[in-house]
């Protein structure tokens, strides 16, 4: 439908500015990851400001932490764009994955406290 194009377009455009752009000055990195560790306290991505500083960490997890709380928004969801899988999802896949395959961040999900990613 539409609507579903619509969603996935906006979660694409999501991942691109939270993984493939300067977001908040900083690019996504496994280094910026491994500079800190989730607080709780840790900014949200809709909270935001472009104009806002905040660490590399703080960046690089609010990226991670947006697609974690769409992946948790229902139990049947298993994709981020809804029930199928997406370019989307690839996308973010093939981010991750580096993580994994690279050997800089083996241990990224649970060290990050991201289960659904």
């Amino acid at each position: 439908t539409v609507e579903d194009h619509a969603n996935c377009d906006f979660h694409y455009e999501m991942y691109r500015d939270c993984f493939k752009n300067d977001f908040g000055g900083h690019k996504f990195s496994a280094d910026n990851l491994k500079s800190g560790t989730p607080s709780g306290q840790d900014p949200v991505l809709k909270e935001m400001s472009t104009r806002g500083v905040y660490t590399p960490f703080q960046t690089a997890y609010a990226g991670l932490r947006f697609f974690e709380d769409t992946l948790k928004g229902t139990d049947e969801k298993d994709f981020i764009c809804g029930p199928f899988l997406s370019y989307v999802d690839l996308a973010m896949w093939m981010t991750l994955d580096s993580l994994d395959q690279t050997g800089a961040m083996p241990t990224w999900s649970e060290d990050l406290k991201l289960p659904k990613l």
